[in-house]
């Protein structure tokens, strides 16, 4: 009996494992290691990209080699957009010139190609609680 016990807990605990899955964020393109690397996670287009405050998760990592690695877990399966901002200063904010233009470097989710912020569903991907990597290229609009 106790070893019946025993293997039901073991695999309900590996079951559960299974299910909670991280999501590698590989982030490159950096023009340089200064500063960090803050990734912003949406689970809807309310704020996305540009209001950091309504993401539902913000993580930093530290740029190497003009690259980050950031590790995402406890997330539910479900629909996500990710925003990142190379904040070469530690301000924690995005920098832009008077025109409103950034010149920090950005980036989201799937590498969308547009003319002005990305938007929530160019960016979102679904995740169903397995293991996931994904890759994206920070870009600069000034030099």
């Amino acid at each position: 009996m106790k070893i019946f016990i025993s293997a039901a807990i073991l695999l309900s605990g590996l079951t559960l494992a299974a299910q909670n899955g991280d999501i590698k964020v590989n982030i490159t393109g950096f023009r340089n290691n200064n500063g960090k690397c803050n990734i912003y996670i949406y689970n809807s287009k309310d704020g996305f990209p540009a209001k950091p405050e309504k993401a539902l998760k913000t993580l930093s990592g530290e740029i190497r080699q003009n690259r980050c690695v950031i590790n995402i877990s406890s997330l539910k399966p479900g629909d996500y957009a990710i925003s990142v901002v190379h904040d070469e200063n530690g301000n924690n904010k995005i920098d832009t010139n008077f025109l409103g233009i950034p010149r920090e470097g950005l980036g989201s989710s799937n590498n969308p190609k547009s003319f002005g912020p990305p938007s929530f569903n160019d960016s979102r991907f679904t995740y169903k609680s397995d293991e996931k990597t994904l890759e994206i290229t920070i870009n600069y609009i000034q030099r």
